[in-house]
C-alpha cells in the first residue's frame, strides 16, 4: 500500500474524484436549469473551470494563488447553479 503513496494515486483520487463530481453538478445545472440565465452560468462556469484544469496539465496554477481561487469560486458557482435545479417531483430542494 505504500506506493500508492509513494506513486501519487491516492492524491490524484483525492483531487479528481471531487472535482469531477463538481463539474458534473454544474452540467447537471446546464442541462436542466429552468432559468437560461442559470444554465448559462452553469456552462460558462463549468467551461472556464476545465480550461483552467486543462492549463494546470501543462503549468502549475496552484503556484499562482489567484488563479487558484478563481478555480475554486467557478466550481462553487457551478455546484450552486446545479443544486437550484428542480427534482422531477418539483422540489426545489438540494438532492442528497
Amino acid at each position: 500500500m505504500a506506493w500508492l503513496y509513494r506513486t501519487g494515486v491516492i492524491g490524484l483520487l483525492l483531487f479528481a474524484i471531487p472535482v469531477l463530481l463538481a463539474l458534473g453538478t454544474g452540467v447537471r445545472g446546464w442541462l436542466g436549469a429552468g432559468d437560461r440565465l442559470v444554465a448559462a452560468v452553469a456552462l460558462g462556469c463549468t467551461a472556464v473551470a476545465l480550461g483552467l484544469l486543462a492549463k494546470g496539465l501543462v503549468e502549475s496554477i496552484f503556484e499562482k494563488y489567484r488563479l487558484t481561487i478563481f478555480l475554486a469560486i467557478l466550481i462553487g458557482l457551478a455546484i450552486g447553479a446545479g443544486t437550484g435545479v428542480a427534482r422531477p417531483d418539483g422540489d426545489r430542494r438540494p438532492a442528497l
